[in-house]
């Protein structure tokens, strides 16, 4: 019988399990402490990765009362007149370049935009009127899409949507977007309130 020479090894090989980023104290500042309407926010954030792995390109977006504003995809913001009022996070999704690449979103706690309206400030445009110059309810005459009598209480913004309460007319006027121009006609009536 010919002899076989037979060689065993024995290892102690260890399979290793690669985590995923993730990103610690997710948060907002702003570039002069206050969240207002004009005011360039930060969104910051700790990448840590437990294996080591160095970050690549995270990916970032803010959101507005919950939904995803346009084009806002970078670590800064700066707020807009459609933010008036509204509730802002700051959300990255933490990347590695190297192990386990993606990972799950982080939001930011909510920060609340202060409201841009106030008692006698400058108006910019005149809702239900022609002009600065025109008066008379209704336009002096029956209540039409692009007429007001007698507003009452603040305007409302929800979602970038401007609400007004039009007391002598009995109704709510939405506009989908705060007015640029005069006499504007209204997108939505929610009808007699």
């Amino acid at each position: 019988m010919e002899e076989v020479e037979i060689e065993v090894i024995f290892s102690n090989a260890v399979a290793f399990m690669n985590t995923a980023p993730t990103a610690t104290g997710v948060s907002i500042t702003s570039n002069n402490g206050g969240i207002a309407v004009g005011n360039k926010l930060m969104g910051n954030y700790t990448y840590v990765d437990i294996d080591n792995d160095p970050e690549a390109t995270s990916k970032f977006r803010w959101l507005r009362d919950g939904l995803a504003i346009s084009d806002a995809t970078f670590e800064t913001y700066t707020l807009v007149i459609e933010d008036s009022g509204s509730a802002i996070i700051f959300e990255v999704t933490p990347a590695a370049s190297t192990g386990t690449m993606s990972s799950k979103a982080v939001s930011s706690s909510a920060a609340k935009v202060a409201s841009t309206y106030s008692s006698f400030q400058t108006a910019d445009v005149v809702i239900g009127q022609n002009n600065f110059i025109s008066q008379g309810p209704n336009q002096n005459g029956a209540a039409e899409a692009n007429t007001i009598n007698s507003p009452f209480s603040s305007p409302g913004v929800v979602n970038g949507a401007l609400y007004l309460a039009d007391y002598s007319n009995h109704r709510v006027l939405g506009f989908n977007s705060i007015p640029t121009v005069n006499k504007i006609q209204r997108a939505t009536d929610p009808g007699v309130r």
